[in-house]
């Protein structure tokens, strides 16, 4: 059975104030069901890329498509396909700041249901079940300025997925979080995914990328596409990795003689039982 195509990216380039390249000629696709990562070091254009996904930003060149129909400044004004797209794709920023605006955690998981119209009991059981989930129910009556970073990051979660979208796009959804956090988002994705969702998640921690994903994009620091595979056989090609800065190398020197290896930042429990890139 063919899979359903969800996004369609072609030759796509972005450049900030049409001066300052963030993207360059990127092409890839992404079926429904899948779990992708988008790997690059800091400043190779991930975050563009999900707000060019998500269609808060637009391409001077190349298309995008969504479930076939095209993505763009002109089609997201007609109101019937800009309510049809929000509806099926949700972000969650990399700062939790720039999405909460609510005077409430309530009201703020609240507002995308209350747009889509929804009936109170929907709103409710909505608000309900997300908050058992993600274990909110305490804070509903707190200000988003008053919580921890891990409380914001799990309140832009809920508020996303509040819509049920079909298509979830995390910006570096583990940074700032404490270590147990951590794990319940991992965790908490991973249900996410058994129900269906299409996962996109950028990030340059290569720990998170393999929990997360089967699909690897990797993007290198001149903004080009630089691989794409199985997450797998991404995370195991150490020449790949040192190339795009996502690891580097330690040199060192033993009774004169200069030694190098490859250092990928992944914890030496992950080494314990599935090793990362080899040493050289």
């Amino acid at each position: 059975m063919a899979l359903e195509n969800i996004f369609n990216v072609k030759g796509v380039s972005y450049s900030f104030l049409n001066r300052f390249p963030a993207l360059e000629n990127i092409t890839f696709k992404i079926n429904r069901g899948e779990r992708i990562v988008i790997l690059g070091a800091n400043g190779s254009g991930k975050s563009s890329l999900l707000q060019i996904l998500d269609g808060l930003v637009f391409p001077q060149k190349g298309e995008m498509r969504f479930m076939d129909h095209e993505l763009s400044e002109n089609t997201l004004k007609d109101e019937e396909f800009n309510r049809f797209f929000r509806k099926k794709v949700g972000l969650v920023f990399q700062n939790s700041d720039v999405q909460l605006f609510s005077s409430t955690v309530w009201d703020e998981i609240a507002f995308g249901p209350v747009q889509m119209d929804l009936s109170e009991n929907e709103i409710q059981t909505r608000i309900t079940e997300l908050s058992e989930l993600l274990d909110l129910k305490k804070l509903w009556d707190r200000a988003p300025y008053q919580l921890s970073e891990g409380e914001k990051k799990k309140v832009a979660i809920a508020s996303t997925l509040a819509v049920n979208p079909d298509v979830l796009l995390l910006d570096e959804p583990t940074s700032g979080l404490d270590p147990r956090t951590q794990s319940a988002l991992v965790e908490f994705l991973q249900i996410l995914n058994s129900t269906g969702k299409t996962t996109i998640i950028a990030t340059h921690d290569l720990n998170i990328a393999k929990m997360v994903s089967d699909k690897a994009i990797v993007l290198n620091e001149s903004h080009k596409l630089e691989a794409e595979g199985s997450t797998g056989d991404i995370l195991s090609d150490t020449d790949l990795l040192l190339n795009v800065n996502l690891i580097h190398k330690h040199i060192h020197s033993h009774d004169g003689v200069v030694h190098s290896h490859s250092h990928s930042h992944l914890s030496e429990h992950e080494h314990d039982h599935e090793p990362g890139p080899e040493t050289s």
